[in-house]
């Protein structure tokens, strides 16, 4: 429709308006069928379910990645120091390792909500495990990771089913 629509007489408008009311009707009887129809074959609750787990555990890395790349914003003047020689002071170092401390306790609060939904996870679905990571994240491995590591790969949430998606080594 375009703007003829606004054309219209009134009984025009109301039987117009009535067809979509009747069509949306139609429309959730229907998708009310398709669910009602998935949940009893119990396919459509157990994609639910890795649905939730999954959109649950993206949440928990999101959160760990905001850390990680203020963890590497945090420790840039450091490492400028060590590489190419930018002059550091003792004291502005003190205050960048204090603020990295700082932090410490809100990150290993993330890991641990991360390895929870994690385990959460894997317990129900064994068989979509990811590739690049397998255990537990600890803080020591986690200050490691660089931010262009596999393991910040979101192949296990969008397109799993595809190999490559998830695994680098196919």
């Amino acid at each position: 429709m375009g703007p003829e629509v606004f054309l219209m007489e009134k009984d025009q408008m109301n039987e117009l308006l009535d067809n979509i009311a009747k069509r949306t009707k139609e429309l959730e009887i229907q998708a009310d069928q398709l669910l009602h129809r998935n949940v009893s074959t119990g396919e459509g609750g157990q994609r639910f379910e890795e649905q939730r787990l999954l959109l649950l555990l993206w949440d928990a890395k999101s959160t760990l990645f905001t850390h990680a790349v203020n963890l590497h914003a945090e420790r840039q003047p450091v490492l400028n120091s060590w590489t190419i020689g930018a002059r550091l002071g003792t004291k502005l170092k003190e205050k960048i390792f204090q603020a990295i401390q700082a932090r410490r306790p809100a990150v290993n609060k993330s890991i641990a909500a991360f390895n929870q939904c994690y385990t959460d996870y894997i317990s129900k679905f064994p068989d979509q495990t990811s590739s690049d990571f397998a255990g537990k994240l600890t803080y020591e491995v986690f200050v490691t990771l660089p931010l262009d590591n596999k393991f910040w790969n979101n192949g296990l949430y969008f397109h799993s089913k595809a190999p490559w998606a998830v695994d680098s080594n196919v």
